[in-house]
């Protein structure tokens, strides 16, 4: 064989080995992870946006732990998540799945154009990664959107904010033609994703004519935006009025009488009054949503606080309520008894009277004397009609008696011990038969 087929022979060789060494490479090469994968969500956005990444494919992102007794298990390895050349966020791959989630911010100070999200896992020799492309857009521009952009005052008005993302306080205020006095709802308004939204009332005397309405970062009045608003001539509607009660007096005794009750706010044509949930009466409600009702606490009412409402007789939700005090017991009258065996009930007393028109002592004192005396004389009007005595007798009666022939005296003489002697004459007489008594009258 010549030299020159030698030559030919050998770098035909040469280049067979250099082939199957080549595929044999490749081969043997651990898989490049060509099915991972990242979802961004934006794909775009400012500065200091939050992009929300989602992996897949990362199932083989595993690293080996050896054990005590020198076999081991596999695990999901960890993978670092980053924007451009910043710093990584570490995440773990579900190992059944695959998948992972996680979160990235743009740098607030980073251009406009394009950036690589890249994934990669740490596993020693794995080789798995995956990349996705976001894009920086300008910073927004904070803007404000007023619906309505014009009303009579004491008007809603909804406002809404967009491009505030730089604003890292998360929360913004409003104001009224440089004036921080709007009731706002809430206030301050928070911020998300780089957007609020509030309702105000435009002030109810305001005159008509055009306005500013600013609505500023919390913390950084640098990041601002204005809209302008129209007052249109004459007033809005108004706003619902609450219903409110009040009691004079606020407490008293049982039986207390009269309580008066004032109402206002009330948007119907009845209100009901309730004592401690029992209805007592129902009254009429004026045109401007006024009442006015009497009534008398209940005899028996317990001595604490209790409950008076007044509500809308055709809605019961509608309506408020007040506290009375029972402060005593009413009184326990006792019933009198009548002809007939019934009784009746003793009439409720009077309150007593007022301590400045209490009657002088004196007075009482005379007057009882005077009493006394009247008494006294009586007794004694009464005395003076009682039986006329011996005495009187003499000196009104008289009487003549016949003489006897026959007349015999018998004459008793005692003595008493510790006395002197007494004698007792016995004279008999005829029997007088019938005798007549006759009283005169002397001058």
């Amino acid at each position: 064989m010549s030299s020159a087929a030698r030559w030919a022979i050998r770098s035909l060789t040469a280049v067979l080995l250099s082939t199957a060494l080549a595929w044999g490479g490749v081969a043997l090469a651990p898989p490049a992870g060509a099915d991972a994968s990242l979802a961004l969500t934006p794909e775009q956005g400012p500065p200091g946006t939050s992009v929300h990444v989602h992996g897949y494919g990362f199932e083989d992102c595993l690293t080996r732990r050896q054990s005590a007794t020198g076999g081991g298990q596999r695990y999901p390895a960890q993978i670092d998540v980053t924007f451009a050349d910043g710093s990584p966020v570490a995440a773990v791959a579900d190992p059944d799945s695959g998948e992972f989630e996680t979160d990235l911010g743009v740098p607030s100070d980073a251009a406009p154009g394009a950036y690589e999200v890249k994934a990669v896992c740490t596993a020693k020799g794995s080789g798995i990664r995956a990349t996705a492309q976001f894009t920086v857009t300008p910073p927004a521009e904070p803007a404000l959107l007023l619906e309505p952009g014009s009303a009579p005052g004491n008007t809603t008005v909804r406002a809404t904010g967009s491009g505030f993302d730089a604003c890292t306080g998360g929360t913004a205020t409003l104001s009224w033609d440089g004036i921080p006095a709007l009731e706002v709802d809430p206030d301050p308004a928070g911020i998300e994703q780089g957007g609020f939204t509030a309702e105000f009332d435009v002030p109810a005397d305001t005159a008509a004519g055009g306005y500013t309405v600013t609505a500023q970062c919390g913390d950084d009045d640098t990041i601002r935006a204005e809209a302008p608003f129209t007052v249109e001539p004459g007033r809005g509607p108004s706003p619902p009025s609450t219903p409110d009660v009040a009691l004079d007096p606020a407490e008293g005794p049982a039986g207390t009488s009269p309580v008066r009750m004032s109402g206002s706010g009330f948007d119907c044509r009845e209100v009901d009054v309730l004592w401690d949930g029992g209805s007592m009466e129902t009254v009429g409600v004026d045109d401007d949503g006024t009442f006015t009702a009497e009534f008398a606490v209940p005899a028996d009412g317990a001595e604490d606080r209790h409950t008076v409402r007044a509500q809308c007789t055709d809605d019961a939700a509608a309506g408020a309520e007040a506290g009375f005090t029972v402060t005593a017991p009413g009184p326990n009258p006792t019933p009198n008894p009548t002809p007939d065996g019934t009784t009746t009930p003793v009439p409720t007393p009077e309150p007593d009277p007022d301590p400045d028109d209490t009657v002088p002592v004196g007075l009482v004192v005379g007057s009882s004397l005077l009493g006394a005396g009247l008494l006294a004389a009586a007794g004694l009007a009464l005395l003076g009609r009682r039986p006329r005595g011996p005495r009187w007798v003499r000196g009104h009666v008289s009487a003549r008696l016949r003489p006897l022939p026959a007349a015999t005296a018998v004459t008793d003489t005692r003595e008493d011990r510790g006395s002197g002697t007494r004698t007792v004459r016995l004279e008999p007489h005829a029997d007088p038969g019938e005798r007549t008594v006759t009283e005169e009258d002397r001058p």
